[in-house]
C-alpha cells in the first residue's frame, strides 16, 4: 500500500509539474510574441516615417529635376543647332564641355529606335554607337528627351531643312 500511495503521489507531483512547466511555457511564449510584435510595429512605423521622408526628398528633387532639364534643354538643343553638327559627330570632350556648361551629369541623344547612339557616359554597354543613315543619304530626324509634368516625354526635332531653308523647332 506504501509503494502505490508512493507511487501516485510521484505521478500526482510529476503531473502538477508537467502542468506547470505547459503553464509557464504558454505564458512566456505570450510576453515573448507580444515584445516581439510590439518591436516589429515601432520598426514598421520607423520604416514607414524614413521612407515617407525619402520619398518626400525624392518628390523634392523631381521638382527642382524637372525645373532645371525645362530650363537647360531648350538651350543645349540651340547650342547644338548653331553648330551645325549632327550630334552623332559630337566627340566625348564636346559634350562633357556642355553637360558642365549647363550643369548636368549626362548627355544621351536618341535614336528613333530607341537606341542611345552618342552620349558622354563612360560606360560598358553603352558604346558609342554611330547614327543610321537611310537611303535617301539623311539620318532620322533628332529625339531629345525632354521633362514634362510628371515624367520625361519625347522631343521630336525635325533635322531636315524647311522649303525656305530653315530648320523647324
Amino acid at each position: 500500500m506504501k509503494r502505490k500511495v508512493g507511487l501516485f503521489l510521484f505521478a500526482v507531483m510529476v503531473a502538477v509539474s508537467l502542468g506547470a512547466t505547459i503553464v509557464a511555457s504558454l505564458a512566456m511564449y505570450r510576453l515573448v510574441s507580444e515584445k516581439q510584435a510590439a518591436e516589429i510595429r515601432n520598426l514598421e512605423a520607423s520604416l514607414s516615417e524614413r521612407f515617407a521622408v525619402f520619398q518626400a526628398m525624392l518628390r523634392s528633387q523631381h521638382a527642382e529635376i524637372t525645373a532645371h532639364m525645362g530650363k537647360v534643354l531648350p538651350q543645349i538643343v540651340a547650342e547644338l543647332e548653331s553648330l551645325g553638327r549632327k550630334p552623332g559627330d559630337l566627340s566625348v570632350a564636346e559634350l562633357d564641355a556642355l553637360t558642365k556648361k549647363y550643369g548636368v551629369q549626362y548627355i544621351y541623344f536618341i535614336d528613333r529606335a530607341p537606341k542611345v547612339f552618342q552620349t558622354n557616359r563612360r560606360r560598358q554597354g553603352l558604346e558609342r554607337r554611330h547614327r543610321p543613315v537611310l537611303a535617301h543619304g539623311r539620318s532620322p530626324d533628332l529625339q531629345l528627351l525632354r521633362p514634362q509634368g510628371n515624367g520625361l516625354h519625347r522631343r521630336s526635332i525635325d533635322r531636315r531643312p524647311c522649303q525656305h531653308g530653315r530648320r523647324p523647332l
